[in-house]
């Protein structure tokens, strides 16, 4: 047998499909197995307990009302010892030697509070290819600034130091952070020691229906974690510039949705605030020349008859 990691692996579930015993075994299955597993349902309409009883020697089962991923991952800490820290969803997986490579690192840059890597996504018709992320160096930037201009970081890739995660607090529990809970703590992380990566595929992400982000609650939600930062980063001029031109892009993001969906008059306003963020932003013009052409076909005209006056 393997020797264990001091890994506590936390799983929060709140409606599992059927991947969920896939991803408790892709744990299982690791070449330096984790110390501790908690499964944590966060308020299923059905008991966990018959389901799971395959994995009972394994696993910690521990039930809570809906209160989100982010209160429901630090339950799940709350309930385990050990020094590292890894997260993953009900649906994703890790590949077999991730907890070996990624305790390894840390132990040989103690310099580094945390670690996160490379992913694949797959699932509904999606053959197996890596993760679209921001930029194109092969490793990216992880200071505050890098990722106030944006978030290159799985969860599913994470192995963080306790002692980490407990200065910085933990997961935002509020629903207001609901679906960006792990881009607020990886700011927070940052803020306070360095974020290793190793530029190698070290877990797979699951992409299907119910896993595509509400482009609305991510802009609110997205919108609450940099208004955190910005409380957080008020001496600091330059990160708030940077936190400024975050905010612009959020919500060209969510415009370029809206128009994607055919609703070009909502468009108007988030176009509108990202040129009040981003003045100089040019694709932000090009959106709002392309809503109004939207809206103008959208319009209905009066015909109008040659030579006869209009009232």
């Amino acid at each position: 047998m393997n020797s264990r990691s001091d890994v506590a692996v936390v799983i929060p579930t709140h409606t599992p499909g059927p991947w969920l015993e896939p991803t408790i075994r892709s744990v299982l299955a690791q070449t330096a197995p984790p110390a501790e597993i908690v499964v944590v349902d966060d308020g299923s309409k059905e008991p966990l307990d018959a389901r799971l009883a395959e994995f009972r020697s394994h696993i910690l089962l521990a039930r809570q009302a809906n209160a989100g991923p982010g209160a429901a991952r630090n339950r799940g800490v709350s309930l385990t010892e050990a020094s590292y820290l890894a997260f993953l969803d009900d649906d994703d997986l890790w590949e077999a030697d991730k907890l070996e490579r990624q305790v390894r690192f840390l132990d040989e840059h103690p310099e580094c509070g945390m670690v996160a890597g490379e992913v694949r996504e797959f699932g509904d018709g999606i053959q197996l290819r890596p993760k679209p992320r921001c930029g194109d160096s092969p490793v990216p930037d992880l200071t505050v600034e890098g990722l106030l201009a944006g978030n290159p970081i799985a969860t599913v890739s994470v192995v963080m130091r306790r002692s980490v995660f407990d200065a910085v607090g933990g997961f935002c529990e509020s629903w207001d952070c609901f679906a960006v809970e792990d881009y607020d703590l990886w700011l927070r992380v940052a803020a306070t020691t360095r974020i290793g990566w190793i530029p190698e595929f070290v877990a797979r992400y699951r992409r299907h229906e119910s896993s595509i982000s509400n482009p609305c609650r991510f802009l609110e939600n997205g919108m609450f974690v940099l208004e955190r930062a910005r409380r957080r980063l008020a001496g600091t001029p330059e990160l708030a510039a940077r936190i400024r031109k975050r905010r612009g892009e959020l919500l060209r993001d969510y415009a370029w949705a809206r128009l994607e969906n055919g609703q070009a008059v909502r468009a108007f306003a988030p176009i509108v605030e990202a040129l009040g963020l981003t003045p100089g932003d040019a694709r932000v013009w090009r959106l709002l020349a392309r809503a109004a052409l939207a809206t103008f076909k959208l319009t209905p005209h009066a015909s109008l008859t040659p030579g006869m006056p209009q009232s």
